[in-house]
């Protein structure tokens, strides 16, 4: 088992040091970007002899790709992101707490804990002989545009595996909804609100809209399931219009998002959703961009297997699972790359005051990752393909 003291001095370090998303309006600028937690990582590196490289995916915001093991050997890749949300209300977001075993902090979860558990099994495995290759790439971005992992996969490695580490309470997930994001801008005409019929209401029409969307949203939930991921979903999440009460306005939009299950068409789905909003007769215009794409590795694949015997001779959930949200799954499975979800915590208190993580299942996840990486060193010809779809 890792040393606990260690491991909780490494994840305070961590959240000691602000690395806000920046795509946040809201957060306080001297709080963002990843670079000085990228100098850390490598500082933390080199003292350790672990070979490190930082990648600059866009300026002042780099990725760390830390590894250990042959040059010239196949790699397993687990990537762990730098960036954290701006959570207001939260006390002291950069002091990390422990009360009962529980830590808490900013980004403690999501996903620092995650990448501390990596880094210490990556300083373990560092002094043994592999014959496998063990990357860590702290990731920058992942929380807004995913710009990191999109620079880091292909240009920087294209591991035989990926595991994207988010917190999963230690269950093996498979399978991860794609998210989309959907603009609609909706025309009026202007008038004085004194003589209404005079006008045509923009924000009046964006709620026939918007109901045509939720009735649609009805028919989704009577689909069958898919059995890890269940519906595909919509949220209509912000709307904009008018100017002032004495006007009809003539112009609105609104944002929706729109989680979709694997085998979808991004085409497909943005040609389905405007003939959906057409069917109000109302002038509008749809944009939509498409953040991820779903991701659904096969539980039969001979990683997935192999880790779902490691989970189950340490008395945890070997079973395949599937989670609601996106994440940096989606461009390893771009490139026909296994991939999977594992990492220690429960994303329910993600994004919130009261993010905290266990700190047994950090330490948990450190062992599970060295067991993995040795069980594949042990026998490297033996790896093999995936059947992984996107």
């Amino acid at each position: 088992m890792p040393d606990r003291k260690t491991i909780v001095q490494l994840l305070k370090d961590l959240v000691a040091i602000p690395s806000v998303n920046p795509g946040f309006a809201e957060a306080p600028p001297e709080f963002t970007a990843e670079g000085a937690l990228a100098e850390y990582l490598v500082s933390w590196a080199r003292e350790r002899n672990v070979i490190c490289r930082k990648i600059e995916s866009v300026p002042g915001r780099p990725c760390v790709l830390l590894e250990t093991g042959p040059q010239e050997a196949p790699a397993i890749l687990l990537s762990a992101h730098m960036d954290t949300v701006w959570t207001p209300g939260m006390k002291e977001p950069f002091a990390l707490k422990e009360k009962g075993g529980l830590l808490s902090g900013l980004g403690v979860l999501d996903d620092k804990g995650p990448l501390a558990a990596a880094l210490t099994a990556l300083e373990e495995l560092n002094s043994e002989k592999l014959h496998i290759r063990f990357q860590v790439l702290a990731s920058c971005d992942e929380e807004y545009g995913l710009l990191g992992i999109k620079n880091a996969i292909p240009r920087e490695t294209l591991p035989a595996l990926h595991i994207v580490s988010e917190p999963t309470s230690l269950r093996l997930v498979t399978a991860c909804k794609g998210s989309a994001r959907f603009r609609v801008h909706v025309k009026g005409k202007k008038a004085h609100s004194s003589v209404p019929d005079k006008g045509e209401n923009a924000i009046s029409r964006s709620v026939r809209l918007i109901e045509e969307l939720e009735k649609h949203e009805k028919t989704l939930l009577r689909q069958a399931p898919h059995p890890l991921l269940g519906h595909e979903t919509l949220t209509v999440a912000v709307i904009r219009g008018g100017t002032q009460p004495s006007i009809v306005p003539d112009k609105c939009e609104f944002l929706f998002n729109y989680r979709f299950l694997p085998g979808r068409a991004p085409e497909k789905l943005f040609a389905e959703l405007e003939e959906v909003l057409k069917r109000t007769g109302a002038d509008f215009r749809l944009e939509g961009a498409f953040d991820a794409a779903p991701v659904e590795t096969s539980g039969g694949d001979p990683w997935v297997e192999r880790m779902s015997r490691i989970l189950r001779e340490n008395s945890l959930d070997p079973r395949c699972h599937g989670v609601p949200y996106a994440s940096e799954a989606c461009r390893s499975a771009e490139y026909g790359i296994p991939v999977f979800l594992l990492g220690p915590g429960d994303i329910r208190t993600a994004h919130s005051p009261a993010e905290s993580v266990d700190v047994n299942e950090i330490l948990v996840m450190a062992r599970l990752l060295k067991s993995f990486v040795r069980s594949v060193s042990d026998g490297p010809e033996k790896i093999v393909g995936s059947n992984t779809v996107c």
